[in-house]
C-alpha cells in the first residue's frame, strides 16, 4: 500500500497545475512549475486520523472525516458558494464524483460563517444550480478547517484508503490530473 500511496502522491504533484503541500512537518520533495511550487509529502506517516474532525449534514447529523472515507480513498475538498474559484471547479467535481463515487468518498466541506453562508442558503444554492447530489457538509465550528490549517479556498486534500493523507492541493483542481491521481489509488 505504501508504494501505491507513493505512486499517488508522485502523480498528483507531476499532474496537478496547484500547489501541494504534504501536510504537517513531513519532509517534502519540491519541484518547481510553470505556475506553482509543488510540494508532495515523502515520509506517508500523517494520517486523517491525525486530522480527524467533525463536520454536519444538512439535518445537522454529526460525521466524522474518518466516518466518511468508510475505509475508502477520500476527496476533501474545502468551498464557499462566495469563492469564484471553488465555483468554477464544482462541475469538473460533479462529473468525477459521478464517475468515482462507488470506489472513492467524498467530502465537499463547506465553510460556513452562520452569516451568509449558512445551511440553508448553502443547501438552496446547491439545488438551484443542481449541485445537490454532492455529499456537502457544513463545518459549523470550523473544526474541520482547522484540522488542516485550511486558509485558501479551495483546498482539496486526497486521502488513500488506508487513511494516508496523500496531498492537498489549494486552489483550483485539474480533473484530468485529480482522475490520474484516484485511478493510481485503487
Amino acid at each position: 500500500m505504501k508504494k501505491i500511496t507513493q505512486c499517488a502522491s508522485l502523480a498528483l504533484a507531476a499532474l496537478l497545475a496547484a500547489t501541494l503541500v504534504g501536510c504537517g512537518s513531513a519532509p517534502v520533495d519540491t519541484v518547481e512549475t510553470q505556475d506553482a511550487e509543488i510540494k508532495t509529502s515523502t515520509s506517508g506517516t500523517e494520517l486523517l486520523s491525525d486530522h480527524d474532525a467533525t463536520v454536519y449534514t444538512d439535518q445537522n447529523e454529526r460525521k466524522t472525516l474518518v466516518e466518511i472515507a468508510n475505509g475508502k480513498p477520500l476527496v476533501i475538498n474545502y468551498w464557499a458558494t462566495w469563492c469564484p474559484y471553488c465555483v468554477q471547479e464544482l462541475p469538473d467535481f460533479l462529473d468525477i464524483y459521478r464517475d468515482y463515487q462507488d470506489k472513492v468518498s467524498f467530502a465537499f466541506v463547506d465553510s460556513t460563517d452562520a452569516d451568509d453562508e449558512t445551511v440553508e442558503n448553502v443547501t438552496q444554492w446547491l439545488a438551484d444550480n443542481e449541485f445537490d447530489e454532492l455529499p456537502v457538509y457544513y463545518d459549523l465550528d470550523f473544526e474541520a478547517q482547522q484540522s488542516f490549517d485550511v486558509f485558501a479556498y479551495p483546498t482539496t486534500v486526497l486521502v488513500a484508503s488506508d487513511g494516508t493523507i496523500v496531498a492537498s492541493s489549494s486552489g483550483a483542481i485539474d480533473p484530468d490530473a485529480m482522475r490520474s491521481a484516484l485511478d493510481s489509488l485503487e
